[in-house]
């Protein structure tokens, strides 16, 4: 695939292209879908037309800028979102955030409300200093703030605004302007300690002059490492070169992204593959109401054990899609919010169009590790985290248990959640399926050495509802694959099983 890439940054027919590497499908599903995606134009095209037509396609999410600063261009922009679908994105930029507390609080109100559907919302400014009351209200717009103008690797101070919106539980990042010489591991780790020490939420690189990529790419990924959300100015984030939003038209040809396209996308491609696997099934809600119903699952089923009320705060780790997010919504509302962390863009993203779609306005997907939120200690009502598995095969139970406990408050309660094995009712005399035997044991490990005080211990099941169902009909339906889709058509079979869980209340003191 990369060298076809390679072959197309000059003008090729489709003829020459299929001579060269024998295969008229492939040729035709690459190209097409680079045309369709907007990273390709027909020869002899108008690229503003291709571009325009890339816009136009139905079933892609919008970012929609706006400039706060020019009358007008907020309103614009919300009748454009009102009719959009998928709900879009918006990308709000100003001077001063002060100078819009009127139109940012009402904003807040419209998607609070359920008015407006919003994928999400991004605030650039290079002034973050706001009043209290402004703070409340971004958090309840979801929105996540970036500060520009800092020096790289971080500014000998931190911006009292940042501290107050960080204190505030609101998504804060920064955008920093990064040259080939000032990229050494020494610097980078200077900007990780920083950030974990503020509790930055991500930062965004904006490359000044020629950076080598393999040094933009190991930087990032070093960077990213230890503090998660790394994002590369211009170059396409995840949820683009998968499908599911357009890219900006801003950028094309430059020689930034001639240097950069072809060595990012093949890593970002392979690791998104990688992320393939048999729950790929489960990327739509109601596959998720078909393999675990609402009414089966446990702490949907029993939200006082966190003791939800409304206008409670609370935090998930391991949020994936957010499907016990939007199922415990409703016992926060109206004006509380489920802040929900994850590690995978893609499933991040994922889960945020799934609740703008539901008009969730009460969930917040951020992405984030486990062992590392960017929330402040003592800041949320409750916190859980279910089905951690990649946690703990990693050995980093503890880590998150530990985490949840610090950004808990006094009375709080934290819920702990692991799949202990399957049993299969057509083969009831062998040995249950598991991924980790230790993962009880891992759970009990994770409690002991914290202040928290155990308050219930429930083994419970369910039994998957997808069984007997035939498999194309949910291959159809619930499996987007995330590069090539159906390829390989890896999804579980739907014999009759039983899942056996354990959950772990607890209360900090």
């Amino acid at each position: 695939m990369l060298d076809l890439l390679r072959e197309l940054a000059q003008p090729r027919t489709m003829s020459a292209l299929v001579d060269e590497y024998g295969d008229r499908d492939l040729v035709e599903a690459i190209v097409g879908g680079l045309l369709e995606r907007g990273f390709a134009h027909r020869a002899g095209e108008d690229l503003r037309g291709s571009r325009e037509r890339v816009r136009s396609q139905a079933g892609l999410r919008d970012t929609l800028p706006v400039d706060l600063d020019t009358p007008g261009a907020l309103e614009n922009a919300l009748g454009v979102a009102a009719r959009s679908e998928p709900p879009p994105a918006l990308e709000l930029t100003c001077a001063r955030l002060a100078d819009h507390a009127e139109a940012l609080s009402h904003l807040a109100e419209l998607r609070g409300s359920g008015r407006l559907r919003l994928h999400g919302v991004t605030v650039l400014t290079s002034n973050l200093e706001v009043p209290v009351g402004l703070l409340s209200q971004l958090l309840r717009l979801g929105a996540a703030i970036e500060l520009l103008g800092l020096p790289w690797p971080h500014p000998a101070t931190t911006p009292e605004g940042v501290l107050a919106a960080v204190a505030a539980r609101l998504e804060v990042g920064v955008r920093l302007r990064v040259d080939a010489a000032a990229l050494t591991p020494a610097a980078v780790d200077a900007c990780a300690e920083w950030m974990e020490r503020e509790r930055i939420s991500f930062v965004s690189l904006a490359p000044d002059g020629q950076i080598p990529p393999e040094l933009l790419a190991g930087s990032a990924e070093r960077l990213e490492e230890r503090v998660c959300n790394v994002r590369l100015v211009d170059l396409p984030a995840d949820p683009i070169i998968v499908g599911f939003a357009r890219a900006p038209a801003s950028g094309a040809g430059s020689s930034f992204l001639r240097a950069h396209m072809a060595p990012h996308l093949k890593r970002r491609i392979k690791y998104l593959l990688a992320l393939e696997g048999r729950m790929t099934w489960a990327q739509h809600p109601a596959a998720e109401d078909a393999w675990l119903r609402p009414e089966d699952d446990f702490l949907a089923s029993h939200p006082e054990l966190l003791r939800l009320g409304p206008g409670k705060v609370v935090a998930e780790l391991c949020a994936g899609l957010g499907r016990m997010g939007r199922r415990l919504a409703r016992h926060v509302a109206p004006g509380g919010t489920i802040l929900g962390f994850e590690k995978e863009e893609f499933y991040m993203d994922r889960g945020r169009r799934f609740a703008a779609e539901g008009a969730y306005s009460g969930v917040q997907l951020r992405r984030g590790l486990a062992q590392r939120t960017p929330l402040p200690d003592a800041s949320v009502d409750a916190a859980f985290m279910e089905w951690p598995g990649g946690v703990l095969r990693a050995g980093l139970t503890g880590r998150a248990v530990a985490e949840m406990t610090r950004v808990l408050r006094p009375g709080g309660r934290l819920v702990v959640s692991a799949r202990l094995c399957q049993v299969d009712l057509y083969g009831l005399g062998n040995p249950p399926e598991t991924r980790d035997v230790d993962s009880y044991r891992k759970l009990e490990s994770a409690l002991e050495g914290t202040p928290l005080r155990r308050v219930l211990l429930k083994v419970w099941n369910f039994k998957q509802q997808m069984d007997g169902q035939p498999r194309l009909w949910f291959v159809e339906r619930f499996v987007p694959r995330l590069v090539e889709p159906l390829a390989g058509q890896h999804y579980p079979e739907f014999d009759p099983s039983v899942d056996l869980n354990a959950t772990l209340v607890a209360e900090k003191p």
